[in-house]
């Protein structure tokens, strides 16, 4: 039976269950009889069963509205693991900055998804974002110069030196024609024993 569930914000939700993994289709503004799995708009959201360990995950279409619901998930991961709103704010900014340098770099001429993983492990909450957009390194980008960005009122091109700077860690590899991306950041004593 499949059951359907408002959420704040508004988000139409159909479960599909029970089963070891749950998948959950979300659309966003659009009324329930349009619901179509893989549809325009829709985000999968794939939750493992709690009594195992798991990465939750979220696969968006590479654009702006996919970035909203990236940014969902994360506060709805950030939420379960009770963080400070400092280390939340963090984490969803990188994590935005990130979608945002796909779309605009590795999707810059065609559309593509973008997928998303969370998971808690060893002390860390790790972010893994893949793509198959144009191969990009993060890891080879210089740090910007600030001195010679104010003086000559140069916008943009901060995405990964922010990602840097709010993350503990970042690393890259391509595997199988994806970009992966994966950020992590260490967990307070207090949220290291919570799982997602």
């Amino acid at each position: 039976m499949n059951a359907y569930f408002l959420m704040e914000p508004p988000l139409n939700v159909k479960w599909a269950g029970p089963f070891r993994r749950l998948t959950a289709i979300v659309l966003l503004g659009l009324p329930q009889k349009s619901l179509r799995p893989n549809g325009p708009g829709f985000a999968t959201i794939e939750m493992a069963n709690r009594m195992e360990p798991h990465k939750d995950t979220i696969t968006v279409p590479g654009d702006l509205a996919g970035v909203e619901q990236v940014r969902l998930f994360v506060k709805g991961v950030i939420d379960r693991l009770f963080l400070a709103e400092e280390l939340a704010y963090h984490l969803e900014l990188a994590v935005i900055e990130a979608c945002l340098n796909i779309i605009h770099y590795a999707y810059a001429d065609r559309q593509g998804e973008i997928r998303l993983a969370a998971w808690p492990e060893a002390g860390r909450i790790y972010l893994e974002i893949k793509d198959t957009g144009r191969p990009f390194d993060p890891r080879q980008v210089e740090p910007p110069d600030l001195d010679r960005y104010m003086r000559e009122g140069v916008k943009g091109g901060f995405g990964v030196f922010l990602m840097r700077r709010l993350m503990d860690g970042l690393d890259y590899r391509r595997e199988e024609g994806q970009n992966v991306l994966t950020l992590w950041k260490t967990l307070p004593p207090s949220g290291a024993s919570q799982t997602l």
